[in-house]
């Protein structure tokens, strides 16, 4: 600090001196006008006597007199003054070059206190980490108890105390706290034109979590996503089930922003639950809670979107907590999906809407809450396993799925069906208002599906016959290749890699494809 203010004193000199030179370079001006104002009066002197007027002569007489030696002089001085002034002129060109120099250095050394100031917050923040306090009073008046500072930023100071965690901000921490930890406040971020009607700023966190919700539509249907502070950056947050099956997809936020291609998808490994990371600072993002911030009870509001393009909220509480979801009272419906859970009064998301369970019947749910629909949401407090995709990839995978799912129904619709010499009754029902027709022109694509249509027309047409022995000859090689494509099927989709959310339904899948092979393959040894 003492360079600073040895750059700023030698600054003041500099320019001390330069008005100092200012005001000699004033005084010889006035002078040299003097002294022209004299010559001009010497002109006119009586060398040379001549008549006037008696006005004219009044006036001369009025003129200063000066001797010839007294103008010499003048003309030394000037020429002594005009030399100063150029001594001055160069002196006050070098002090200008020293300025300029000085205020590069100054500016240099501002630059370099901030740095050391903001390594020197950050310490300070960190080393707050871990601080235990017995009691805690905010400027509300609220006291909590048994405190743990657990993490402090910029914008906030999470603590954990004997009722649970809270987060205190700008205007609710206390105010040595606020300048000790150099806290700021969002808007100063990312303004945001919100009033608060409650003095406890309710109606403001709940506009500005509305904010943080943006609406997911795709070619299969509507969800919720949302956007979430972390370490990491910006995420939008969403349920896996709302990406998945979908061939297109458009996120908008609530200022009216699109988004229809995206890069790095993270999934929660097992669970309904996947986040994107995106580059754009959005209106507004909700914060992730601290671990073990669900509590039984907790009064929530749940934010998503019903339809229309709207995104509306529910308010209740949390009714059950566990591993890693939990339920809550709100009346969730179906587009809320992906949507946040945000406690009450914070932008602190606990959760994310992930599903819903129907009301039990059975004479065991008489008078219990099982009577109702339940609504569950994936938790957030809690550590969670990300693995990294790309959204072409995750939706590639449903799609894999869906193929090898309309070829088992094709098997399995054979496995059922009995040849004739008429051909296969292709109106025989294989599933609720299912025709094998349907089945057949679902897999049309195939070239064993087209020959078995063709030779089923002919026999029904009469236009071939043949032997009941070369029917079952016939049926059994088409039935044949069809099962040993979809081996080869089979096999390849076993070794493609899927997320963990698609892994139980893909295995599921494959479980199917061996059932439907083996009926087939017995309808094969049937025909023999």
């Amino acid at each position: 600090m003492s360079s600073n203010y040895l750059s700023i004193g030698l600054l003041a000199m500099l320019l001390g001196s330069c008005k100092q030179e200012d005001d000699q370079a004033v005084a010889l001006a006035d002078l040299q006008a003097q002294m022209e104002e004299m010559q001009k009066g010497n002109e006119y002197s009586p060398l040379v006597e001549e008549p006037l007027e008696k006005e004219e002569k009044e006036e001369e007489s009025e003129l200063p007199k000066i001797s010839e030696s007294e103008f010499s002089d003048l003309k030394i001085e000037n020429k002594v003054l005009r030399g100063s002034v150029d001594r001055s002129t160069e002196t006050l060109k070098k002090s200008e070059s020293k300025i300029e120099e000085l205020e590069k250095t100054l500016e240099d050394l501002q630059k370099e206190f901030e740095e050391y100031r903001k390594k020197y917050i950050l310490k300070i923040r960190a080393k707050a980490e871990g601080t235990k306090l017995a009691t805690l009073k905010i400027p509300s008046g609220k006291i909590y108890k048994d405190v743990v500072i657990s993490e402090v930023t910029e914008l906030r100071i999470k603590l954990r105390h004997a009722g649970g965690a809270v987060s205190l901000n700008v205007d609710t921490a206390p105010s040595e706290w606020v300048k000790k930890y150099a806290l700021v406040s969002k808007e100063s971020l990312v303004p945001e034109p919100f009033t608060s009607r409650n003095a406890d700023g309710s109606e403001k966190a709940e506009m500005a979590a509305a904010d943080a919700i943006a609406i997911i539509t795709g070619d299969k249907g509507v969800g919720t996503g949302f956007f979430v502070e972390g370490k990491g950056g910006y995420y939008l947050y969403t349920a896996a089930h709302v990406l998945s099956g979908n061939k297109q997809l458009e996120v908008t936020t609530s200022d009216g922003r699109k988004f229809k291609s995206f890069g790095r998808l993270e999934i929660a490994e097992g669970e309904d639950l996947v986040r994107l990371a995106i580059g754009v600072v959005p209106k507004h993002a909700l914060e992730l809670p601290l671990s073990g911030q669900v509590q039984d009870g907790v009064g929530i509001t749940a934010f998503g979107n019903s339809g229309g393009g709207v995104v509306n909220q529910a308010e209740g509480t949390v009714n059950g907590i566990g591993d890693s979801s939990f339920e809550v009272t709100a009346e969730i419906i179906q587009g809320n999906s992906g949507g946040a859970i945000v406690e009450r009064d914070t932008s602190v998301a606990l959760g994310v809407v992930t599903h819903a369970i129907a009301a039990r019947t059975d004479v065991w749910a008489q008078s219990t809450r099982f009577t109702k629909v339940r609504r569950f949401a994936a938790r957030l407090d809690r550590p969670i396993e990300w693995k990294t995709t790309t959204v072409f990839d995750f939706l590639k995978e449903p799609k894999a799925i869906e193929e090898i799912d309309r070829v088992t129904r094709l098997i399995f619709t054979l496995s059922m069906l009995q040849p004739s010499g008429s051909g296969l009754r292709l109106n025989t029902l294989v599933g609720e208002g299912v025709t094998a027709m349907d089945i057949f022109r679902e897999n049309s694509n195939m070239r064993a599906v087209q020959d078995l249509l063709k030779m089923n027309e002919e026999l029904r047409e009469r236009k071939i016959g043949l032997s009941k022995a070369d029917l079952k000859k016939q049926y059994s090689s088409y039935y044949r290749d069809i099962l040993s494509g979809s081996k080869a099927q089979s096999y390849r989709f076993q070794n493609l890699t899927m997320s963990s959310f698609h892994k139980k339904r893909s295995q599921e899948s494959l479980m199917w494809r061996a059932k439907a092979e083996k009926a087939l393959a017995a309808r094969v040894v049937s025909m023999r």
